[in-house]
């Protein structure tokens, strides 16, 4: 299945150095065995089954018997903002000293157009991480939203020499560019693409549209090709964003601060604060509802916690005139997909397919779930289709089509269709440990080629050293020249990277029996059998284990 993760958190603005702010623990509160414990319990409950509305009720009411437990009201505020309750606000406003908290009324004061207390709420939040980056781009939109163009970018210059410098100059260009600077918004987009360590598309996407709505509409298309490069998702979404480059990424004060709560969620993204993440985005989305890319990312944190509903009711909210609305109906199949409705799942990307007749992406998801689902034969057929749509001169990037179909066709029982995918595959880029491994493994099977195999291999464990099933393949073609010592070397440390893998410890009891080391072999293919092989491999594991006692009677062992 293609990489829809990672592709909606490329949507995001933030860089590598707000990916290592640390996470902020928050204490459980120490509840008496009560009636409050009671409630306690019972939102703790609804909020690790992602009932987040029950939980709230449950915090209030536990609230109600112990007002003066400071931390279960922030458990309480955090499930009543999660959950889009009321009682938020009212709760938010007994922590004055809690960070999420004042992010919550800065917004809602900026909802309100209350500049004013966007601007307190900024200067009240704590001293940690996050705040330090946010705090100074609060105060920044709050004095741009006032008519104080020059005292907002004052606001953001100290932190352009500092760690995170991308993020300031970044919303230095946002504030410029809105204010009609259009040399001073030039020079900081200039470095935000410089400073950021890891692009994004969210970035791509305000470069390009101050190229295109300052006449550089060949400048815009080249910014936004360079973003999608490689990115098979973002690519599907290419051409509408090239059709939308010239709309403002940023229209007022409000979008300016959504788009600095989404580029902070992303920094949690994959922390142990997802809670963090899902109120930022659920901020930014309070802000502003039709951000596609809080969306995105939003759906991507929930359908990590299981909670595949409620990705799904967030990507519903994309329009579908949005240009990322692509990139949503591919995530939207992949949950239906999940959730075992493949009926929907085919009929969304079928018609994805049939409205974007250039790209190659929704067949590409399309044949996943088919070979996933054990049909087979309709996934190399549905890769058919895809690999027509490319190029008479396919670009290297085609090489995991060609791989895709060789792993369906080989799991159909097609060996010499799949060889020929597995060689073009190799030849659009010789460095995919992928394809290299495949093939050299199945020579190593089927005893041909077997010093062109090895080779192969030992070119994959060296992009991958550290691959379990890489080094299994190359302890097996070992093996079958003969290199008996070698191989269990090998396997060996195989089976330490991957211990629970029936196959790789099959092996291991192969190279050790061929070693002579029997004793040894009966053990690894014993451990082999309980780690619930197929069918097939448990059969031969059983033959092997037959084998070994006459072996042994016959020697005298």
């Amino acid at each position: 299945m293609p990489n829809i993760r990672a592709a909606a958190l490329a949507l995001s603005l933030a860089s590598a150095s707000l990916l290592a702010l640390p996470a902020t623990g928050r204490a459980e509160p120490s509840v008496a065995p009560t009636g409050v414990y009671s409630d306690f319990l019972r939102a703790r409950f609804a909020a690790a089954q992602a009932d987040l509305a029950v939980a709230a009720g449950e915090y209030l009411r536990a609230l109600e018997q112990a007002p003066g437990q400071t931390d279960l009201l922030r458990l309480a505020f955090r499930a009543s903002a999660l959950s889009s309750q009321p009682a938020a606000a009212g709760l938010a406003r007994l922590l004055p000293g809690d960070r999420d908290a004042q992010l919550y009324l800065a917004a809602l004061a900026a909802r309100s157009g209350d500049w004013d207390g966007v601007a307190a709420r900024a200067r009240a939040l704590p001293r940690d991480d996050l705040s330090e980056v946010l705090r100074p781009i609060l105060l920044a939109w709050s004095e741009q939203a006032r008519g104080h163009p020059d005292e907002a970018l004052a606001m953001l210059s100290p932190g352009q020499d500092g760690p995170v410098r991308a993020i300031f100059v970044l919303h230095a260009g946002l504030i410029a560019d809105l204010a009609g600077r259009e040399a001073e918004a030039a020079q900081d987009f200039q470095k935000a693409e410089l400073s950021f360590e890891v692009p994004s598309v969210r970035l791509a996407e305000t470069l390009a549209s101050f190229d295109a709505r300052h006449g550089r509409a060949a400048d815009a298309g080249r910014v936004l090709a360079r973003a999608a490069d490689g990115t098979p998702a973002i690519e599907l979404a290419l051409p509408a964003l090239l059709a939308q480059a010239s709309r403002p990424v940023v229209s007022n004060a409000t979008e300016g601060l959504a788009e600095a709560f989404l580029a902070a969620a992303a920094s949690f993204r994959f922390s142990d604060q997802g809670d963090t993440a899902l109120l930022l985005l659920r901020l930014a989305l309070d802000l502003r509802p039709d951000l596609a890319p809080a969306r995105l990312l939003a759906a991507d944190v929930l359908e990590a916690r299981h909670r595949s509903a409620d990705a799904s009711r967030l990507l519903d909210g994309i329009a579908a005139g949005d240009a990322l609305a692509p990139l949503a109906r591919l995530h939207r199949a992949a949950l239906m997909q999940a959730a075992g409705d493949t009926g929907k799942a085919l009929a969304e990307l079928d018609a994805l397919a049939r409205e974007c007749p250039n790209d190659t992406l929704p067949l590409e998801q399309k044949a996943g779930l088919l070979q996933s689902a054990g049909h087979l034969a309709e996934a190399a057929a549905t890769l058919d289709q895809a690999i027509a749509r490319l190029p008479a001169q396919p670009p290297a990037s085609a090489w995991a089509l060609f791989f895709a179909r060789a792993v369906a066709r080989d799991e159909d029982h097609d060996w010499a269709g799949s060889e020929a995918d597995l060689l073009h595959a190799r030849e659009l880029s010789p460095d995919q440990p992928g394809p290299l491994n495949y093939l050299g493994y199945s020579w190593a099977e089927k005893g041909v080629r077997l010093a062109e195999a090895r080779q192969m291999i030992e070119k994959a464990a060296q992009l991958q050293p550290n691959d379990g099933a890489i080094v299994d393949s190359l302890g097996w073609v070992m093996l079958r020249q003969g290199d008996a010592q070698g191989a269990v070397r090998q396997l060996e440390r195989a089976t330490e990277l991957r211990p629970d893998d029936a196959t790789i410890n099959s092996h291991l009891g192969d190279a050790y029996a061929a070693a002579g080391r029997r004793l040894e072999a009966e053990y690894q293919w014993r451990r082999a059998l309980l780690l619930h092989p197929e069918d097939a491999e448990a059969a031969k594991l059983r033959m092997k284990l037959d084998e070994t006692p006459r072996q042994s009677a016959q020697t005298g062992n």
